[in-house]
C-alpha cells in the first residue's frame, strides 16, 4: 500500500502538458499485466465503468451507448463496420473519399462495397449538401450504412459530409422503418463538442448507431480509442462475449494500462476545463501558424476547423510539382531541425505540408513560431528569392543525386 501511495505521488499527469514516461511505466506496473476481458479483476472493471461513464456524459454528451475500449481507432472503425454489416444485413457503405483508411480496410474484411463521394475543392474539401443528396439519389437501394468523419486528418476540416443533411436523411429512413446504421468517426475531432460547444456535432453521435473516439488524441497515454454502439446494437462474436478480448481476427487480449492512466488523468478536478481549455488554445495555434504561412503568400487547403493544418505548397512565384517538391523538402528539413514535426503528403493532387498542432506551453509555441516565420522570411528577402533559392536547391539536389549515382555504380555487382 505505501509503495502503491508512493507511486500516486510521483505521477504528475496534466490534461495539457505531455505525460511523463518514467512515471507512466511505473503506473504500468500495476495494471500492464491485468486484461480488459477478465472480468473477475473487480477493480480495472470498475475503472473502465467510471472512465467511459464519465467520457460519455461529460465530454460527448451523449446517452443510452455502450462504450468499448479497443487499443486504436482502426479497431474501433472495424467493430463498429462488423456490427453495421451484421445489422443492415451487408449492404453498401457511403462515405467521402477522405474518410480515413480504416474505413475502407473494413470493408474489403467484411467483403462490403464501399461508396466514395469525391470531396470538392470548391466547398474546402468537404462533400456539399447537393453532391450528397445526388449520391442518395443514385445509391439509395444499395446503402445501408453512412460514415461521417469528424475531424478530418488529412487536411483539418471539421466534417467530410455534411452534418445537418446526413442526420435528416438518417431520421427520415428511420421513420420510414427503413434499417439504415450511421457511423461517426470521431476519432480526431470529438474535442470539437467541449471547444466549440458544437450541439449540432453532438446531436449527430446521439443520433449515431455506432461512434469511435480516441481519448488518446487529447491526452493519456497511446492506446486507447472507444467505440460506442447504441443500447441494443452491441453485436455478438461467435468466438467472444467481450470485444477486446481472447484472440479473435480483430487481435489479442488488451491490457488495462492505457484505461487505468487515461481515469487518473480524468477523474481530476477540473479536468473537463482544462481540456476544453487546451483545445481553444491548441485552435488559437492553429490559426497563427496558418497566418505565417499566408503572410508568405502560401495558401490554405482549408480554413483550419481542427488542430490539422494543410499548406498547398502551390506558391504564385513557383511552376511545376518537381519544384512544389523541392520546396516541400527543404521546409520539411529546416522545420524539424527546429523541432517542428509534420509530413508532406499529395491532397486531391496538390503537394502540402501536414502539421497537426498538439498542446505545447505557450512560450515554447511561441519561440517556434518565430523560427519557423525566419525560416519562410528567408526565401523572401528580396523580389523572386524563391525562384532562386528553388533553383539553387535543385541544383544541390541534381548534384547529390550525380554523386549518389556515380558511387553506386563504382560498387561491385552483387
Amino acid at each position: 500500500m505505501a509503495r502503491q501511495d508512493t507511486i500516486e505521488k510521483r505521477l504528475n499527469f496534466r490534461v495539457s502538458e505531455p505525460v511523463n514516461d518514467n512515471a507512466a511505466r511505473k503506473f504500468a506496473a500495476l495494471h500492464d499485466t491485468a486484461l480488459l476481458t477478465d472480468l473477475g479483476n473487480i477493480a480495472l472493471q470498475k475503472i473502465c465503468a467510471e472512465f467511459t461513464d464519465f467520457f460519455k456524459s461529460k465530454i460527448l454528451q451523449v446517452k443510452n451507448f455502450t462504450a468499448i475500449p479497443t487499443e486504436k481507432g482502426s479497431l474501433s472503425n472495424d467493430y463498429a463496420i462488423l456490427a453495421a454489416s451484421q445489422m443492415t444485413g451487408g449492404k453498401a457503405v457511403l462515405a467521402s473519399n477522405f474518410a480515413h483508411k480504416s474505413i475502407q480496410q473494413s470493408c474489403q474484411k467484411q467483403k462490403l462495397d464501399l461508396i466514395e463521394i469525391p470531396c470538392d475543392a470548391e466547398y474546402g474539401y468537404a462533400v456539399s449538401a447537393r453532391h450528397f443528396a445526388e449520391a442518395i439519389r443514385l445509391n439509395a437501394d444499395k446503402v445501408g450504412v453512412i460514415v461521417i468523419t469528424i475531424g478530418v486528418t488529412a487536411h483539418g476540416k471539421l466534417s467530410d459530409l455534411p452534418i445537418a443533411e446526413v442526420q435528416e436523411y438518417v431520421l427520415k429512413q428511420r421513420a420510414m422503418g427503413r434499417n439504415i446504421w450511421l457511423h461517426v468517426d470521431a476519432a480526431f475531432g470529438y474535442m470539437e463538442i467541449l471547444r466549440t460547444r458544437n450541439a449540432s456535432i453532438r446531436h449527430l453521435m446521439q443520433h449515431a448507431d455506432s461512434w469511435t473516439v480516441n481519448p488518446h488524441k487529447w491526452f493519456g497515454p497511446k492506446g486507447l480509442s472507444l467505440v460506442g454502439f447504441k443500447d441494443g446494437k452491441l453485436p455478438k462474436l461467435s468466438d467472444q462475449k467481450y470485444f477486446a478480448g481472447a484472440n479473435t481476427i480483430f487481435g489479442s487480449s488488451q491490457s488495462g494500462y492505457a484505461i487505468a492512466a487515461a481515469w487518473h488523468i480524468l477523474r481530476r478536478p477540473g479536468s473537463v476545463y482544462k481540456l476544453e481549455r487546451t483545445a481553444k488554445q491548441v485552435h488559437a495555434n492553429a490559426h497563427k501558424l496558418a497566418a505565417i504561412f499566408t503572410n508568405n503568400g502560401f495558401k490554405l487547403l482549408c480554413t483550419p476547423e481542427t488542430r490539422i493544418l494543410a499548406v498547398d505548397l502551390s506558391h504564385s512565384e513557383l511552376s511545376g510539382n518537381k519544384s512544389c517538391r523541392i520546396l516541400g523538402e527543404h521546409l520539411k528539413n529546416a522545420f524539424m531541425a527546429i523541432g517542428v514535426d509534420m509530413d508532406i503528403c499529395d491532397i486531391d493532387g496538390h503537394h502540402s505540408l501536414r502539421f497537426t498542432l498538439n498542446p505545447v506551453p505557450k512560450k515554447l509555441f511561441h519561440e517556434k513560431l518565430r523560427a519557423m516565420e525566419n525560416i519562410l522570411g528567408s526565401l523572401f528577402v528580396q523580389k523572386n528569392i524563391l525562384v532562386d533559392n528553388i533553383s539553387y536547391l535543385a541544383q544541390r539536389e541534381a548534384a547529390n543525386d550525380a554523386v549518389h549515382d556515380a558511387t553506386d555504380a563504382k560498387r561491385p555487382a552483387a
